[in-house]
């Protein structure tokens, strides 16, 4: 099946994405790794006022020192947002 060739086993349509991603009425703490190469590749999207076109409630956290696997190089520092957010 070609389909099993592709990324994802389905289609990316961003436009059905942010009609999900806008149904969303919990608030959102977004995490990204300053490190990773996604966010050097898309900087200027990971912007709270960029990201709230796309979510209601969104909160933007920028792990430094952290690529791709944040959570394993800076666990502490993504605990403690985790944290801090469910807290508030």
């Amino acid at each position: 099946d070609p389909r099993h060739k592709r990324v994802n086993p389905f289609l990316y349509r961003r436009d059905e994405m942010r009609a999900c991603w806008q149904q969303i009425a919990a608030p959102l703490l977004f995490i990204a790794a300053e490190e990773s190469e996604h966010y050097r590749r898309i900087r200027e999207v990971f912007t709270v006022d960029k990201l709230g076109e796309d979510f209601r409630d969104v909160q933007l956290a920028i792990v430094q020192e952290a690529g791709h696997m944040l959570h394993l190089e800076q666990p502490e520092r993504v605990a403690q947002l985790i944290r801090d957010f469910v807290g508030q």
